[in-house]
């Protein structure tokens, strides 16, 4: 799971690294409220929407092939630890949610300012919006296998297989389409939405799928997918 994420780390910048060259020469070419264009730049444009796409089918439809952090929420996910106590309480959740929601409140504000920026220096473009997009799919693997933010400040948990907000990443990613409302953007923003839909409803009605005292699966000794390991070795 360790090199696959850095494969797609890898794919991700390459993307980035085409569209900010297009986004400085012919940026018009990554305007997806036009008819897209089989060029370079349309190329781009659908690369972006079918990864992205089959990237949150992948979330809603139970399989093995994400990471535990991601699939936690599925019953195919869930082992029970024999030394499992009482953790589904008022505060525990309290202390669950806490997180999350100064997670929530950072993000959008820093989505905000920057959107104040961009549109008060006439830069907010369909091209800018990719651009933005791109560069959070970035981080978001950067945040997995190397150093996480929210989990520093907010979250102050284990790593990413017990993350709460993990599959929160697709609607971040997408939450710059919000600004251009078309079949290209709207799409992405309302998959995600499911996506987010599922985990929390999930999160509500299974909550002792997401705690380790719970669900063996998310203890160390059974994880397989290892993206803790440069983090591991920064930490020695």
């Amino acid at each position: 799971m360790f090199r696959q994420h850095i494969l797609i780390l890898s794919f991700r910048v390459i993307l980035f690294v085409s569209a900010l060259y297009l986004y400085l020469t012919a940026p018009e070419k990554l305007d997806f409220t036009q008819t897209i264009k089989l060029n370079e730049g349309g190329v781009i444009l659908v690369v972006i929407w079918t990864t992205l796409i089959i990237g949150m089918l992948f979330r809603i439809i139970p399989n093995k092939w994400i990471s535990m952090g991601a699939r936690k929420h599925y019953a195919c996910s869930f082992k029970p630890n024999p030394e499992s106590h009482e953790i589904n309480t008022a505060e525990t959740r309290k202390l669950f949610n806490k997180g999350a929601i100064l997670s929530a409140l950072s993000f959008i504000t820093i989505n905000l300012a920057l959107f104040f920026i961009l549109i008060n220096n006439a830069l907010l473009t369909p091209a800018s919006v990719i651009l933005i997009s791109l560069f959070y799919a970035i981080i978001d693997i950067v945040f997995i296998l190397f150093f996480c933010p929210f989990r520093a400040l907010f979250l102050r948990n284990r790593c990413c297989t017990v993350c709460r907000i993990y599959n929160w990443d697709y609607i971040m990613i997408c939450f710059p389409f919000m600004l251009y409302w078309h079949f290209y953007s709207l799409s992405l923003l309302f998959t995600s939405v499911i996506v987010l839909i599922c985990w929390e409803t999930a999160i509500k009605k299974k909550f002792h799928y997401f705690n380790p005292s719970a669900n063996a699966n998310l203890n160390c000794a059974l994880c397989k997918d290892r993206l803790c390991f440069i983090k591991k070795n920064s930490n020695k």
